[in-house]
């Protein structure tokens, strides 16, 4: 990706997302080849996003509410996702096998959370969660909630809600998996 954007040259950050970084949108209307540029960008990004790296996923979806008209500002904030992309190219999922895992470790578990109206566009929450399983991310999502929340209260709610969705659909796949083992399904894993 780097180099399909001709940024192998940039310097590395060791964040993607200047803290507390807000973007809004752009009030101008931007060229064509910007547009386009920028939407290839942000498409490469959450291909990565959702496949290896959740480390990026708030970032990449904060950036991708903009592709219809982007400023230099959001430019910018994708640049500087590239540029922690490139100085962790060696970062990727680990999952620990056989006995190595702890029972605490075939257990799923959960993590979400909310912000505070944090898009000043339309004032909606954003929703995070993140699920574990064998020492390693298994799901995923950064989002921003459907609807508009009155209180904190209630985008904490919605996000429980949403993560709750999640984890009942990995249990019940976990699940499956389990049965289908014992059903002379067999996994290999090579250990190189």
């Amino acid at each position: 990706m780097l180099k399909r954007f001709n940024l192998t040259e940039i310097t590395t950050t060791s964040t993607p997302m200047k803290e507390g970084q807000v973007l809004t949108e752009n009030r101008e209307k931007c060229d064509p080849e910007t547009k386009h540029r920028y939407q290839s960008m942000i498409g490469s990004l959450l291909y990565l996003s959702n496949g290896t790296r959740p480390d990026i996923a708030f970032a990449v979806n904060f950036c991708a509410r903009f592709t219809s008209n982007p400023s230099q500002e959001h430019y910018d904030a994708v640049i500087r996702i590239f540029s922690y992309v490139k100085g962790t190219k060696s970062y990727g999922l680990t999952f620990l096998h056989g006995s190595k895992i702890a029972a605490s470790s075939r257990l799923i578990t959960g993590f979400v959370d909310s912000d505070y109206a944090n898009c000043l566009d339309t004032r909606r929450f954003t929703t995070g969660y993140l699920f574990l399983l064998a020492g390693a991310p298994v799901s995923w999502a950064s989002r921003r909630q459907k609807v508009v929340a009155t209180a904190t209260l209630d985008a904490e709610y919605m996000a429980v809600a949403d993560a709750a969705k999640e984890a009942v659909w990995l249990r019940r796949f976990t699940t499956d998996l389990r049965l289908h083992q014992q059903d002379s399904v067999t996994l290999f894993i090579d250990n190189d």
